[in-house]
């Protein structure tokens, strides 16, 4: 499910203290949708449900309706994209 390239928060890019842009919970596994390096991609982190030490999972690209990754599976990658699609929706 989760890519075996992970890093945690002290190593990773992510300022997981800061809101995401998203969070959803998927099979017990929260996930998150943080900006990425130079506004450029989209973090995907994650954590098993109910602990506190977030993951980055990896990076993804939003096409304006879809995320995509290949870090994670598709059907993860389709809730975190009706996510992201409804907090962009409410921005406008």
């Amino acid at each position: 499910m989760l890519s075996t390239t992970q890093e945690t928060a002290e190593n990773s890019a992510v300022n997981f203290e800061s809101a995401s842009l998203v969070e959803v919970t998927v099979d017990e596994t929260d996930f998150r949708v943080d900006s990425g390096k130079q506004g450029t991609a989209f973090s995907i982190s994650s954590r098993p449900t109910g602990t506190w030490d977030w993951t980055f999972q990896g990076e993804g690209r939003w096409d304006g309706s879809t995320l995509r990754s290949r870090a994670l599976e598709r059907r993860i990658l389709t809730e975190l994209s009706t996510a992201l699609s409804g907090a962009l929706s409410a921005l406008e």
